[in-house]
C-alpha cells in the first residue's frame, strides 16, 4: 500500500486540491507534498466557500464550470505516482479568426481588435513582449472589452507559487494588466485583489506599488496613444489612472 499525491490543473477558476490518499500499487509510491500547496489548497478552498459548488473525482469544484473533469496518472523522475485531475474544456466551434494563419493575422491586428486578441493567445508563451502589446492594442481598438488583456494574464502570468514559494516576478506582471484592465475598464476586474495580496505576502510594501501603478499608468497611455494614433480620438482622459 503506497500513498498518491493530487495534481489539479483548472482552466475555469478555483480548483482546490484535496489531501494524499492511500492507493494500492504494484510498486511503492509516495505522496508529493509541499508547504506552497498546503498553502495554496487552503487559499482556494477559501475562495471556494462563496461559490456554489459540487464534489467530483474528490475535488470541490464550481457547478457553473464550464469544462469536464478527467483524471490521470503522471509518474515524476523520481518513481512517485501523482493523480493529475485536469479541467478540460468543452469542444467549441471554430472561430471566425481560426482558419487564419499569424502572419495574416499580424496585418490584420493593426485595425482589428479581435485579430489582435487572437494572436495575443497565440503568442503568449512564445512571444510574452509581443502578445502583450497586441492585448493592450485589442484594447485600444475596443475599449468596451478588457478581455483581451485579462485572458493574457490569467493564461500568462497566474502562477502563483514556484519552487522557492511564491512567483513573485510572474503575479507582479499579472497584476499590472489586471490593475490596466481595471482602469480600463472602470471596474474591479477578476483575481486583481488576489494578485495583490500575493504580493503582499511576498513582502511588496506601499512603494513598491506605487512603483507598479507607474507601470499601470503607462499601459494605460499606450491603449491611449494608441486610439489617438488610429481613431484621432480617445475614451481615455489624460488624468488616468
Amino acid at each position: 500500500m503506497g500513498t498518491i499525491g493530487y495534481l489539479v490543473f483548472s482552466v475555469d477558476g478555483p480548483v482546490a486540491p484535496t489531501p494524499a490518499q492511500p492507493i494500492s500499487e504494484n510498486r511503492e509510491t509516495r505522496a508529493v507534498d509541499s508547504v506552497a500547496a498546503r498553502e495554496e489548497a487552503e487559499t482556494t478552498a477559501t475562495l471556494l466557500m462563496s461559490q456554489d459548488t459540487e464534489m467530483v473525482l474528490g475535488v470541490e469544484v464550481r457547478k457553473d464550470r464550464t469544462c469536464t473533469m478527467a483524471e490521470r496518472y503522471v509518474e515524476l523522475e523520481d518513481g512517485t505516482l501523482q493523480r493529475a485531475i485536469h479541467c478540460i474544456p468543452a469542444e467549441k466551434e471554430p472561430g471566425p479568426y481560426d482558419h487564419y494563419d499569424n502572419a495574416t493575422l499580424q496585418g490584420m491586428s493593426y485595425a482589428d481588435a479581435e485579430a489582435a486578441a487572437e494572436l495575443a493567445q497565440r503568442w503568449a508563451y512564445d512571444y510574452p513582449e509581443e502578445a502583450r502589446r497586441l492585448a493592450l492594442r485589442a484594447v485600444a481598438l475596443d475599449s468596451s472589452n478588457v478581455m483581451p488583456i485579462e485572458t493574457l494574464a490569467w493564461n500568462q502570468y497566474s502562477q502563483d507559487y514556484d519552487e522557492n514559494g511564491i512567483a513573485t516576478e510572474v503575479v507582479r506582471e499579472g497584476y499590472v494588466l489586471l490593475r490596466t484592465a481595471e482602469v480600463i475598464k472602470g471596474a474591479p476586474v477578476m483575481d486583481a485583489d488576489h494578485s495583490r495580496d500575493l504580493l503582499v505576502q511576498a513582502g511588496y510594501t506601499n512603494e513598491h506599488f506605487a512603483a507598479l501603478e507607474v507601470r499601470v499608468s503607462m499601459e494605460v497611455g499606450f491603449i491611449r496613444n494608441t486610439q489617438l494614433e488610429l481613431l484621432g480620438e480617445t475614451t481615455i482622459s489624460r488624468g488616468n489612472p
